[in-house]
């Protein structure tokens, strides 16, 4: 399959632009404060609702139980939720950072009476970094096509990014994609959520390498 014509190249550069934005990140998180930290708080705590959530398999349908024969608790344990998501949309906005990578120590810090909160952190702490993980994809996937279409126009890959009009930077750490032109194609990544430049180390067959560099590695055919 060759590359797509100009026309199509066009058309994919603006659907994936499409997704370097946090905006709907800002709206999803904000979203789970005001819907989550409204349901979760007002179920109906009966016999029913226990059982119901014991059969699913829930390991906090006990701990449930408890916040609900605790009103005082319930309440700062709501407070504490509300807060934590408010921050957590407020740093949807802002650029990465290491402190992204630290959940774990923003639930330490959560009071250990907060028992829903310190149940249902921890599914949304790696949001962000997800996020950013497939912005960082699909700005690669930009720069590789632009390079891929400089090669077509110029007969040679270009020696930077720049010189395609496509120097993107990596959301995970600011500074521009890594990009190594070769003979025979090229490697372009981005260092990912550890923000070590890995050398391009690819990740393993499971995708679970939290350490692997987020890349493209092109090579043309039958060279």
């Amino acid at each position: 399959m060759g590359l797509p014509e100009p026309e199509q190249l066009a058309r994919l550069d603006a659907a994936l632009r499409q997704f370097d934005d946090p905006a709907p990140l800002v709206l999803a998180m904000d979203g789970e404060r005001l819907i989550t930290g409204e349901w979760a708080w007002n179920l109906p705590f009966s016999t029913d609702t226990y059982n119901l959530m014991n059969s699913s398999g829930s390991n906090g349908s006990a701990a449930i139980l408890f916040t609900a024969l605790l009103r005082p608790w319930r309440q700062l344990d709501h407070a504490a939720y509300l807060n934590l998501l408010g921050e957590f949309a407020r740093t949807s906005a802002t650029p990465f950072s290491p402190e992204d990578n630290r959940i774990d120590d923003q639930i330490l810090k959560i009071p250990r009476y907060c028992i829903l909160t310190r149940m249902l952190v921890p599914c949304l702490g790696r949001c962000k970094v997800n996020f950013t993980r497939m912005i960082a994809i699909t700005r690669v996937a930009r720069a590789g096509l632009a390079a891929l279409d400089y090669h077509r126009r110029n007969g040679a890959l270009p020696a930077t990014l720049a010189e395609a009009e496509a120097e993107l930077a990596d959301p995970f750490v600011g500074r521009p994609l890594v990009y190594r032109p070769a003979p025979n194609g090229f490697t372009l990544y981005s260092v990912g959520a550890d923000l070590t430049d890995n050398a391009g180390r690819e990740q393993d067959d499971n995708g679970s390498d939290q350490s692997a560099d987020l890349g493209w590695f092109f090579q043309f055919a039958g060279k």
